[in-house]
């Protein structure tokens, strides 16, 4: 579930890290602060989570955001940059 600060509509986006998702269509999923991400058949493998604002914010929208989880995630960020 994410949650998006005030004035900033959160978007995430679960992408396949190589074009290995074959036929496979709900292999991208997409979530955003109502919608949790549905990834239940998709299969093993390493993906990019994206969280970004939605296209259609005025320019220059931005905002904290709250990411959860109810599984395990085997990764720990390391490190974090804006540039």
């Amino acid at each position: 579930m994410f949650v998006g600060g005030a004035g900033y509509t959160l978007a995430a986006y679960l992408v396949p890290e190589a074009s290995g998702c074959k036929a496979n269509a709900p292999c991208t999923t997409t979530g955003d602060g109502t919608t949790p991400m549905l990834h239940a058949d998709m299969p093993p493998g390493a993906y990019y989570l994206i969280v970004t604002g939605a296209d259609f914010d005025i320019p220059g929208a931005c905002g904290t955001f709250t990411l959860q989880s109810n599984g395990f995630l085997p990764v720990t960020l390391q490190s974090f940059d804006i540039d």
